[in-house]
């Protein structure tokens, strides 16, 4: 079978009443004092608790970063250290679920 474009799989995914999932790129912190981005799969609101996907953890962040809502705003910069990138992690404890604007993704995503 042939490959569907994007437009078509949307078209048909409303014909049949699907909605089509947006990704959404977080910064996440814990209650132990965790810094983590990745696509957020799972949030569960009520429990704190979320699923990443391609996470990252953030070690360190020089003072011109803005803290962590710089890092969900503009992202790390050169100074910063990132751990590698993992598959999926599981989060509890979250204190704060920020979505990532395009330039923090890129950022991140380097």
């Amino acid at each position: 079978m042939d490959e569907i474009s994007t437009v078509e799989q949307a078209v048909l995914m409303k014909i049949k009443g699907e909605k089509m999932m947006k990704k959404n790129y977080v910064v996440v912190t814990t209650d132990k004092k965790g810094v983590f981005f990745g696509e957020l799969v799972e949030h569960d609101k009520k429990n704190e608790t979320c699923i990443l996907k391609n996470a990252k953890m953030c070690i360190y962040w020089p003072k011109d970063v803005g803290g962590v809502i710089g890092l969900a705003n503009t992202g790390p910069i050169s100074d910063s250290i990132i751990t590698p990138k993992c598959p999926e992690i599981y989060l509890n404890g979250l204190t704060a679920v920020m979505k990532c604007t395009n330039q923090a993704k890129e950022n991140w995503t380097k």
